[in-house]
């Protein structure tokens, strides 16, 4: 997963190794949520301080082979929303 400042013509690498079909970033660039495919979860990235967070659903909420279907952060990326 890449970011591309148009701005400053730079791109960045983003974690995940994977691809992923659910990925969003937070209005001012400094976050990046996506799907986790390995887990019924999501991978949040904050580009300013390089940590990496998962967060995955627990595990009675899941069912079979369930996936995520969409991620939304807020708009201070406080908050990340998956299911």
């Amino acid at each position: 997963m890449f970011v591309h400042d148009r701005l400053t013509g730079t791109t960045q690498g983003v974690v995940a190794d994977q691809p992923s079909s659910f990925v969003v970033i937070s209005p001012d660039g400094s976050t990046v949520a996506m799907d986790d495919r390995d887990a019924l979860g999501v991978i949040v990235h904050d580009r300013l301080d390089g940590t990496t967070l998962q967060a995955v659903a627990p595990s009675a909420s899941r069912t079979g082979d369930a996936r995520v279907d969409g991620v939304a952060l807020s708009a201070d990326a406080g908050h990340v929303a998956f299911g």
